[in-house]
């Protein structure tokens, strides 16, 4: 099974927020926590405003004032909410007007609307992460909800250009994978994965382990070894696992090639960082 949740985290580590003794004007840190109590629900103001439209509006943001403010005074550092509450239209003008050059994707209107998608994220990463540890049925409401989620997620990261196309294009994947966990081709896979029957008859493996989770080899039976992992499948699970094999074996192997990119991107970052804390304590 694709470990999707180690794949967001690592898409959040590369999409990385800005630090919380920020003090230069830059409110991001602040928005950030307020969008995580509004999500969660931990004020019961939040429940009168759609903070989390598409397009955040003036009137939510001028009816909902002292909601918002009452978040920031106790989540926000003193100089954030100061900054905040003595600056509130110039705050409302960013968020809310974008700006004359709409190519700009740096510009604070897209960052502060950025901001309220990543609570969607990590609640998708969290809610997969346990639904890895199931295998849960066709149309179990979790793996529905998770649908929802992805969704949601996807939507608000599409409407804002402050995401890299590349960081859209591997949730939308991801949400492709989630909806592809709600079919008979997936719930074959956990069948086998749960089983694990004995495939040595199998001429068509060529020896090949078909159980290594190496990502390279979960790869070779999305595509050069793909018609024997549908005959493997059809075997098992009867006609109905592979119906749509192509599509679920072009997504799995995209999915996997996104995944690799990633964490050998993670890695190279990290490398520097650390290359760079071994110069500073020489």
């Amino acid at each position: 099974m694709l470990k999707i949740f180690t794949f967001l985290a690592l898409l959040n580590q590369c999409n990385c927020a800005p630090a919380n003794t920020s003090t230069n004007g830059d409110v991001a840190p602040c928005l950030k926590e307020f969008y995580q109590a509004a999500y969660d629900g931990i004020y019961n103001c939040t429940k009168e405003f759609d903070f989390f439209v598409e397009n955040s509006t003036s009137e939510i943001f001028k009816s909902g004032k002292s909601c918002f403010l009452q978040i920031a005074e106790e989540e926000c550092s003193v100089s954030q909410y100061n900054l905040l509450s003595t600056r509130y239209q110039d705050f409302l003008d960013v968020i809310t007007k974008k700006p004359k050059n709409e190519s700009d994707c740096e510009n604070f209107h897209f960052k502060y609307n950025a901001i309220k998608c990543q609570p969607l994220m990590d609640d998708l990463g969290l809610k997969d992460a346990v639904l890895q540890k199931r295998h849960t049925k066709i149309n179990d409401s979790r793996v529905l909800e998770l649908i929802d989620l992805c969704d949601n997620a996807l939507t608000c990261m599409s409407s804002n250009c402050y995401y890299f196309k590349t960081e859209v294009s591997i949730v939308s994947t991801f949400c492709e994978t989630v909806k592809m966990s709600n079919s008979e081709f997936k719930a074959c896979e956990w069948k086998i994965e749960r089983e694990s029957p004995d495939l040595s008859e199998y001429e068509c493996l060529e020896g090949d382990d078909f159980y290594d989770p190496a990502i390279l080899n979960k790869y070779r039976f999305y595509t050069k070894m793909k018609d024997c992992t549908k005959e493997i499948m059809m075997d098992i699970c009867g006609e109905k696992a592979v119906v749509g094999f192509e599509k679920y074996a072009e997504l799995s192997a995209d999915f996997l090639i996104k995944a690799a990119k990633m964490q050998r991107a993670m890695s190279e970052v990290m490398d520097e960082d650390g290359s760079e804390n071994d110069e500073e304590d020489d």
